[in-house]
């Protein structure tokens, strides 16, 4: 499996699980999804009432990357997409939107919607290659056809509970 970025530079602090150096270790959940409500806040007008951004720790920068390009696919296209619900299911990042498009036919919308479908193509395909615990590079393992666990990197995997599913 190949090292994170942080990990070829020496940094192995910053990927220890519950270590006080991590960046997303020291935020509660409840304190980054309100930062992240405040930042985005348009993005996420259409979120689903009562939900919230059900993520593990180390997947937080994919979902704000991901509303980063949000904003700006949606202020390059003059679109009003918002995004409804991002949680993981079965191992991997659910991104749930709405393009906010009037007439779908009409002008670039086109290109929009393919540029927001490849968005959310590659928020998926890179929350498979990193660890929900630390962030660091990781692989999603699968016990069975039916059953998958998060990814984890070499060293979060090691930590995992026997028998558990996430």
């Amino acid at each position: 499996m190949a090292k994170s970025k942080k990990a070829a530079e020496g940094d192995d602090a910053a990927r220890t699980p519950g270590s006080p150096e991590s960046p997303d270790a020291a935020e509660p959940r409840e304190a980054w999804e309100a930062r992240v409500r405040e930042r985005y806040g348009k993005v996420l007008a259409g979120y689903i009432a009562g939900r919230g951004i059900e993520v593990p720790v180390g997947w937080r920068s994919l979902v704000e990357d991901g509303l980063a390009q949000f904003e700006l696919v949606s202020r390059r296209f003059e679109l009003d997409a918002t995004v409804a619900l991002v949680k993981e299911k079965f191992g991997t990042l659910r991104f749930h939107w709405d393009e906010g498009i009037a007439d779908p036919g009409a002008g670039d919308t086109a290109i929009a919607l393919a540029v927001m479908n490849a968005v959310v193509s590659d928020l998926q395909s890179r929350a498979l290659g990193t660890c929900e615990v630390c962030g660091a590079d990781g692989a999603i393992e699968r016990t069975s056809p039916f059953v998958a666990k998060s990814p984890r990197c070499d060293r979060c995997s090691v930590a995992r509970p026997s028998g558990s599913s996430s």
